[in-house]
């Protein structure tokens, strides 16, 4: 299950920040660094990213923007994170009790409702 991966990499981190990034997430080679200053400048506990084609195929642009739009109309009602890019300050992690490992799916949308993303 992800949730237990996702939990026993957190406790296994060392650092105030945790970054939950799937195993197939191609960063751009300044992600890290822009992730932090965004996280740091807004004052997040806990945000995801919006997710971006890898390609020039103009169908997986289409979706990437349809699916981004999804998350901004439902955020208000229903907030969800793309679980393949989550970045928590540990207090926060903690104080929510991470990840919830009896969740077979959807265990990021249901981090999500615990704190405010974007």
């Amino acid at each position: 299950m992800t949730a237990v991966g996702r939990n026993l990499g957190a406790r296994a981190a060392v650092g105030d920040l945790i970054l939950f990034l799937d195993a197939d997430v191609l960063p751009p080679t300044d992600f890290i660094v822009r992730i932090m200053e965004e996280f740091e400048q807004k004052g997040f506990d806990i945000a995801a990213c919006y997710i971006a084609e890898t390609g020039e195929d103009p169908l997986d642009r289409m979706l990437c923007m349809g699916t981004n739009l999804y998350y901004r109309i439902i955020h208000p009602v229903s907030p969800h994170a793309p679980g393949f890019c989550i970045m928590a300050k540990r207090t926060a992690h903690e104080e929510m009790g991470g990840f919830d490992e009896s969740l077979i799916l959807s265990e990021d949308a249901d981090y999500a409702r615990g704190e405010p993303f974007w």
